[in-house]
């Protein structure tokens, strides 16, 4: 299952990890909470309830802290911090990759309302690391009010594909239009894979107050895609540049998370979770007194824990997906870019793409071919993609089928040319595939 690169993770944090990857319509994304388990809960002299929410009473002369929850909602976190449970849990909404309506998985401790909820939590928060927006106007984004709507995902792309901006980073992003068909991270139509939003949520010790306090890694892995692949998986250069247009809402996410929590109320219900999660475990690690006295008040002297119809669901504010670019803007680009002078590979792959998707019209085809065919006569693979989109162009039947042997007899026993071979026979089979990837 697709993940980016894990976090670095340190000997002394032998972390309780909680992965999410749920996919949405548009973006995919993914959510990771740690918890660390030196959070000192010394301090803490008693738990109490109240209203479903949890109450921390402290030993010393420090006020009562009260973290809110909705109804059901604690009694589901009790159960997972006195699970057994030890190491990564895994809850995965894969119904991208596995077929059949497999949908959403997670671990046999986790109670079923609390897993959904996680998961609407996961791509609400992905949702907005991708540079959704306030429904109801930008004027309540936190990164809109600190640093102006410029800053957003959505501006940041129109200002590094401005050919009058001369500043290194945006001179590097339009760069990409040599190799992309479309904006990296910029979905479209047929395409699950363009951009995937990761939070990681960090639950560790805090100096005063609240035993815990939480870290937040906000991440955005791009999967830009090529004309022949389903899935291309770009260079680390490409991926830092392609994620340029994220990083404002990247960095204002990761430094300023108390005021999206109080902007966005499933962050701040999920935020809640996550501590409650915290304590509650290191109450049962360190303090089985202080426990079971807990677990006591919650089951009200019955034998088992009742657990209530769960409340919680990610309301509030809702996301509306941003005005990205248009591909015709982005094609202007790629014009400007790869087809004056085709000298390289790259750039007559994106000119086989722009005539694999009907982006140029034919009657110019007869100007570039010489240059790819030349290009060709040294490359295997890029010979097989211009058969291949000989085969996808081709009219009337009697070359169809001509051009369409010569792919496959070109690309029989070659296991690097194995990928294109199978991206070639689902195109050949549905042609208006071959507009739908990148």
């Amino acid at each position: 299952m697709m993940r980016g690169r894990p976090p670095a993770i340190s000997l002394r944090w032998a972390m309780v990890g909680f992965l999410i990857l749920s996919w949405q319509e548009v973006s995919e994304s993914g959510l990771i909470i740690e918890v660390d388990p030196s959070i000192d809960i010394r301090t803490v002299s008693d738990l109490a309830i109240r209203r479903g929410n949890l109450i921390i009473r402290y030993s010393e002369g420090t006020s009562n802290s009260e973290i809110h929850l909705a109804p059901g909602v604690l009694e589901r976190i009790s159960l997972w911090a006195g699970s057994e449970a030890r190491g990564p849990m895994v809850v995965s909404y894969d119904n991208v990759f596995v077929r059949g309506g497999a949908g959403l998985y997670y671990p046999p401790y986790i109670q079923k309302d609390l897993g959904g909820a996680f998961a609407d939590y996961d791509a609400f928060a992905a949702n907005l690391a991708v540079g959704f927006l306030p429904e109801n106007g930008i004027a309540s984004h936190p990164l809109v009010k600190r640093m102006g709507e410029a800053a957003l995902p959505h501006r940041q792309y129109a200002s590094l594909m401005d050919v009058d901006n001369k500043a290194t980073s945006a001179v590097w992003y339009r760069h990409l239009a040599a190799q992309y068909i479309l904006p990296p991270g910029c979905p479209e139509a047929g395409s699950t894979l363009a951009v995937i939003g990761e939070h990681t949520i960090r639950a560790v010790p805090a100096r005063e107050g609240l035993p815990v306090r939480l870290e937040v890694i906000s991440h955005r892995w791009m999967v830009p895609n090529k004309w022949y692949r389903g899935v291309n998986v770009p260079s680390e250069w490409d991926r830092w540049i392609a994620a340029l247009p994220f990083d404002p809402l990247r960095k204002d996410i990761e430094e300023h998370w108390d005021e999206y929590r109080a902007a966005f109320k499933p962050l701040d219900e999920l935020s809640s979770i996550v501590e409650s999660y915290a304590i509650l475990a290191a109450v049962r690690r360190q303090n089985e007194s202080l426990w079971i006295r807990f677990r006591d008040r919650l089951m009200q002297g019955a034998d088992d824990l009742e657990v209530p119809p769960m409340s919680a669901t990610p309301e509030g504010v809702r996301l509306e997906p941003p005005p990205l670019p248009s591909e015709d803007d982005w094609l202007q680009l790629a014009v400007k870019t790869a087809l004056p002078n085709i000298e390289t590979t790259a750039q007559a792959n994106l000119v086989l793409a722009f005539m694999a998707k009907g982006k140029l019209r034919k009657q110019s085809w007869p100007r570039y071919r010489p240059r790819i065919e030349a290009l060709a006569e040294n490359d295997l693979i890029l010979r097989a993609r211009l058969a291949l989109v000989d085969a996808l162009e081709a009219d009337p039947k009697e070359e169809v089928l001509l051009h369409t042997r010569r792919f496959f007899e070109m690309t029989r026993g070659k296991p690097d040319l194995y990928r294109l071979r199978v991206q070639g026979l689902h195109k050949l089979r549905d042609p208006s595939a071959s507009s739908a990837t990148g």
